[in-house]
Order: structure tokens, then sequence, then C-alpha cells
């Protein structure tokens, strides 16, 4: 007895190269970009500020591309609170973006689609976290932003802006930051 997918894998083979028959392929491209953020461990101490950092970014960006479930298996996107971060890096925080490609061939092999979905991977220093309070005190609100949206810049692609002090993007997120301008780029990336 036959497999099912042996079977349908032998006939595209025979209708795309096997018995000249022309078969005209199309070919199309589809990416996910949902993310769903979780925090990996003490989220009684740190998930009120990723969701309040996370509702801002939506803000910003005026459309909702983060989403936060303490339901970790739900995830997209992985936050970690790390001990010693900057100890160990020099860095108070790290993003990464996680793509998966898939390729999916079906009516017989006449039409393939690639989907790539993407996912993040964000390390925040928790001695930074802890010494600077919510959203209550501005100033040191403000450095939370700026970390939070540098490190998902780097999960949706961005790479650092090195000749732009300004750009939220640049090495460092001491100081004043453009914030339209990065909020820009990310409404573009959407295409809006």
């Amino acid at each position: 007895m036959i497999n099912l997918s042996k079977l349908i894998a032998l006939t595209s083979f025979v209708l795309t190269t096997g018995c000249g028959i022309g078969v005209s392929s199309s070919k199309s491209e589809v990416e996910i970009r949902d993310y769903v953020f979780s925090l990996a461990k003490e989220k009684d101490l740190f998930e009120q500020d990723i969701t309040d950092l996370i509702n801002e970014f939506n803000l910003n960006a005026r459309l909702e591309i983060l989403k936060y479930s303490s339901d970790r298996n739900s995830a997209s996107a992985l936050v970690y609170v790390k001990n010693g971060l900057f100890d160990n890096t020099g860095a108070v925080g790290r993003g990464q973006m996680i793509g998966a490609n898939t390729t999916v061939k079906e009516d017989f092999g006449t039409k393939e689609d690639s989907v790539t979905s993407y996912g993040m991977y964000i390390e925040l220093d928790r001695d930074f976290m802890l010494s600077r309070p919510g959203k209550n005190d501005a100033i040191w609100w403000y450095d939370k932003r700026k970390l939070f949206f540098h490190e998902v810049g780097h999960g949706l692609g961005f790479e650092h802006e090195p000749n732009d002090v300004n750009n939220l993007m640049y090495p460092s997120t001491d100081g004043d930051k453009d914030l339209n301008g990065y909020f820009s780029r990310v409404r573009a990336l959407y295409g809006i």
C-alpha cells in the first residue's frame, strides 16, 4: 500500500518533470509577523512593565504589532529578565529576530507557497529593570521604553545605526532618541 504523501510527491514530480507536460507553476511568499510576548520567568515582578511597554509600543506604532500572553506556550517572542546581563556582556539588553521558513507545495506541485514566520528573543538586565520605577516616574520610564523599543527593533530585523546618536537603534540607548523616526520605520515595515 502506497503512502498518500508519497503518491502526492510522485504525482507532483511526474507532472512537473517526467511526462513532458508543461505545468505552469505559481509561487507566493507569505510573511507572518505576529508577535505574542511572554515572560520566561518572574512574571509576578515584571509582567506589568512588559505589558505596559507593549501597549506603549503599539500606541506609538499606531497599530497592534505586539501582544502579551501569560501562557509561554502560545508565545512567539520570549522576554528574559536576566541577572548579571550587564556584568557578563556590558549591555543592558539584547534582541534578536527568529525566523522559520517553510515551503508548501499544493495542487499537485503547480503552486508553491513560501511561508516565513517570525519570532523574537529579548533579554533585559534585571538590575536595570528594577532600578527604574514604572510608568509613574517619567524619566526612568523613558529609559525602559528606549531599551525595550531598541531590543524589539532588533527583533524586527533592525541593525544598529552607529553614525546617528539620536537614532533609537544607535548602539547605546543613553540620551534623547528620535522615537518618531523609529516608529516611522516600524510602520513602513508593515506597509503603513
